[in-house]
């Protein structure tokens, strides 16, 4: 009986040590990186919503609907999409994903712009525009980090 013990014993130590072993070899395996590449997700989802909150808010505001909230909420949101944006380009390295970041901080900026701008119908059309490719921007970003090999891209 003692002699099963320590088999068991024996065969659980031998499994700890080839789990260990594999995490330090598959980063796709390391719950913190793990927990990483989720937060970033959630970031970029939090990136999609505020690029359709944006458009939302600016076509409100333009045809003053609620106009004080949504001036209010507008300015807050365009502050949020400039700090997520910052937070994704410094915490991610892959090549490709950074590219994708920097197609949506074109359209940061391009929705910076107009969303200051007078109300108009061209300048409204545009901000829906952003707001779609912002969209589709984002979602190629979340994408990619759901890759299989994502965590080792983060």
């Amino acid at each position: 009986m003692k002699n099963h013990f320590k088999q068991i014993f024996v065969i659980g130590i031998l499994t700890l040590a080839i789990a260990d072993s594999a995490l330090a070899q598959d980063p796709s395996s390391n719950p913190e990186v793990i927990a990483d590449t989720v937060k970033l997700i959630n970031i970029t989802g939090k990136q999609r919503m505020l690029s359709q909150r944006i458009a939302k808010d600016y076509l409100y505001a333009g045809k003053k609907v609620a106009t004080s909230k949504a001036t209010q909420q507008l300015k807050k949101s365009m502050q949020e999409l400039s700090k997520v944006q910052e937070v994704l380009m410094n915490a991610i390295n892959d090549e490709e994903i950074k590219n994708l970041l920097a197609f949506v901080e074109m359209g940061t900026e391009d929705f910076d712009m107009t969303a200051n701008e007078a109300f108009s119908i061209d300048n409204a059309q545009l901000i829906i525009d952003l707001s779609e490719s912002m969209l589709e921007g984002s979602q190629y970003v979340v994408d990619s980090l759901k890759a299989d090999d994502c965590p080792q891209r983060v």
